[in-house]
């Protein structure tokens, strides 16, 4: 199954797969960033810087994971994002953070890191697979 997954026949669905999930968590990381208030459910100062890291690291995830080429302009426009989140939620009754921020960008190497473990993984899998 790994080694038809990582073929050159399923090479378009990997990348559609890889692209859709970034855009779809981004969606819900600008939703949950821009409207819902988290204050009442987090205690105190690291377990938010903890949220944002973790979504940030899954947003990447699977580009790194499937579509290893498009980190190119994946990795910047999710810093990109993650700023504007900050930016933009001192207009819609939120409180941008710089921490959030670096979270942010932590988040996103540590996803691309492990991303990259993870398909580094399944590759060497797929060579030991019986043809």
């Amino acid at each position: 199954m790994i080694r038809q997954l990582f073929s050159e026949k399923y090479r378009i669905v990997r990348h559609k797969v890889a692209i859709f999930g970034f855009v779809v968590l981004a969606a819900v990381i600008a939703y949950s960033t821009l409207t819902v208030s988290l204050a009442h459910m987090t205690e105190g100062f690291i377990s938010d810087k903890v949220y944002h890291f973790m979504a940030f690291a899954l947003l990447v995830l699977p580009v790194a994971a499937l579509y290893k080429r498009a980190l190119f302009w994946v990795v910047p426009l999710a810093i990109l994002f993650g700023g504007a989140i900050e930016v933009i939620q001192p207009f819609v009754g939120r409180q941008g953070d710089v921490l959030d921020f670096v979270a942010d960008t932590g988040g996103v190497f540590f996803g691309v890191g492990l991303g990259i473990c993870i398909r580094a993984m399944l590759l060497r899998f797929r060579r030991s697979e019986p043809a």
